[in-house]
């Protein structure tokens, strides 16, 4: 049974997912509940929510839709093998070598010219993942376009020609053709000859949840149709407003004319709600899914005492402001805060928290627990927060408690970052910026007997002795700089040896190098820390010119 759960909170949605883990029952006890999820940050957030309103969460395996029709497909074609070839981290690389073969004939001669211009293999290595990507959605969305390259129509088509190319390579079969051995196999309304009762596909298992999977191609979705003739299939999905949205414009130009228009709707879903009008019209259409039940869990009354109330009842109904419903006085349900600087912003937002959490209209009071806060990439505010949120004891009254989320790989973990930074090497203009917070790095600190006092000092050396950017004359002239040496590591690093060589020596130059005064036993110990930084930077950059397979790599 398929049963589809729409509603305008998310949170209210992940309750009654909660009541439907615990109402299923299982045959077998031992085999986790499956929620199908479709990235790590809501999962993150939905295992959150259900241990706060359950007391735990056990025995749940939250997977992204990708992943579990590639477990259907195996399941049965027991020969495939555990990874799908065609992910796009798996096939950039077979598209890679496969555009390092010879090129021949006339289909592949825009291949062959894109790739000859400058001489830049770096090209081909971006066309591949370009190329990866475009395949893997096609095969999500255009399936019929790839079986009929694959029975050789577009021998023209310098894509279908590539395709065709690929497959041998990658195990002679697309996932494009499996899913459609798949369907035809299972799906009962997938036949030339109309509604056909076919058998259960393996790897079914007795209920499966999926939460907001609102960009699941046409394939899945019908996949997830034939699972719920077999078992239960609760789809919840998050939706702005009550209206049906698959008519919601979805280019700047579409935009723009359905907001002239004296009745265009609500501007923000219209400008906004895009991105899930293609979904929604696929669902609504009801023809690779239809639902057994709809359950509807919209809001059913949004208080208008408030600014914020009369927004989230506007965009519920779809509906445009009007004039009668502003607010006359002040309300702080909606604020906005113009601030110069993220370390101003991260403050502001901490006054407002603190207001918030004493404000007494708030019932039951608001816990540190129900905020959430949001920004477009919060590694750029990190030092913020970390200053202003982390600045504060314990033990006093304005400390809130907070942790950060959704926080990359780099910014979690030093090596992480630090390898990255190994990566931009070769390329690097080498800023002082740079190669300081590469020596700011615990572990390099630990290597180097450095810590934050010596390291502030090694960079105020470095800077009062002139490094501003470029190795020496040499990297300058190769950037188109000129060939100076001043204001370069080298020049530098002259002047700190030459002021360590002669002492105080006044103003007297050193050959054509003014000694830098001030620069004892201690300076030249750590001066050992930036030489071998830069050295690493030096090898860095001469081993990237050298060719290399990606193994080697």
């Amino acid at each position: 049974m398929f049963k589809l759960y729409t509603g305008n909170d998310a949170a209210r949605l992940a309750d009654r997912l909660g009541e439907r883990l615990g109402e299923s029952t299982r045959a077998h006890p031992l085999a986790p509940a499956r929620v199908l999820v479709p990235h790590a940050g809501l999962k993150r957030w939905l295992q959150a929510h259900l241990a706060e309103r359950l007391g735990v969460i056990a025995n749940v395996e939250f997977t992204p839709p990708a992943q579990f029709t590639w477990e259907l497909l195996r399941a049965a074609r027991p020969d495939l093998p555990q990874r799908s070839p065609f992910d796009v981290e798996v096939s950039r690389w077979h598209l890679h070598a496969l555009l390092g073969e010879p090129l021949d004939g006339a289909a592949l001669a825009p291949l062959r010219d894109y790739l000859a211009v400058g001489g830049d293999p770096l090209r081909r290595y971006a066309l591949g993942f370009e190329l990866a990507r475009a395949y893997e959605r096609m095969q999500g969305y255009r399936r019929d376009k790839l079986l009929a390259w694959e029975r050789g129509d577009g021998a023209d088509d310098w894509q279908a020609e590539l395709w065709r190319r690929l497959l041998p390579r990658i195990g002679g079969a697309s996932r494009a053709t499996r899913v459609d051995e798949w369907l035809r196999a299972f799906d009962p309304e997938y036949s030339r000859d109309g509604f056909r009762e076919k058998p259960a596909p393996p790897g079914l298992p007795e209920h499966l949840a999926c939460f907001a999977c609102v960009n699941i191609s046409p394939d899945v979705l019908r996949m997830l149709a034939v699972a719920g003739r077999h078992c239960d299939v609760d789809f919840f999905l998050p939706l702005p407003s009550r209206e049906y949205l698959g008519d919601t414009p979805r280019s700047r130009r579409e935009v723009r004319a359905r907001l002239s228009e004296k009745d265009g709707g609500n501007p923000l879903v219209t400008s906004l709600g895009g991105a899930a009008a293609e979904f929604v019209e696929l669902l609504y259409g009801y023809e690779h899914v239809q639902p057994d039940e709809e359950i509807d869990l919209f809001d059913k009354d949004i208080s208008l005492k408030t600014l914020l109330g009369r927004v989230r009842n506007d965009i519920l109904t779809h509906a445009a402001p009007r004039d009668e419903d502003r607010a006359e006085q002040p309300d702080d349900s909606l604020q906005f805060h113009a601030c110069h600087t993220p370390l101003r912003e991260v403050q502001t937002l901490h006054d407002a928290l603190l207001a918030m959490l004493d404000d007494q209209r708030f019932d039951p009071p608001l816990q540190p627990r129900d905020i959430a806060v949001m920004m477009p990439d919060i590694a750029t505010y990190r030092p913020a927060i970390d200053a202003v949120f982390g600045g504060i004891p314990r033990n006093d009254s304005r400390f809130i408690p907070w942790n950060l989320g959704d926080l990359g790989a780099a910014a979690r973990h030093p090596a992480a970052e630090l390898f990255l930074k190994l990566l931009d090497a070769p390329a690097s203009r080498w800023e002082l910026d740079e190669l300081s917070s590469v020596l700011s790095a615990a572990g390099v600190m630990r290597r180097f007997d450095l810590d934050a006092d010596a390291l502030e000092r090694l960079r105020v050396r470095l800077h009062d002795a002139g490094v501003r950017w470029g190795e020496d004359e040499h990297a300058r002239e190769r950037a188109g700089a000129g060939d100076y040496r001043e204001f370069s590591w080298a020049f530098a690093i002259d002047r700190i040896v030459a002021g360590f060589a002669c002492g105080d020596a006044g103003d007297a130059l050193v050959g054509d190098t003014a000694p830098l005064a001030g620069v004892e036993g201690q300076a030249i110990a750590h001066l050992d820390a930036a030489l071998a930084v830069t050295e690493t930077w030096r090898r860095l950059r001469e081993e990237s010119r050298r060719p290399r397979a990606a193994a080697e790599w």
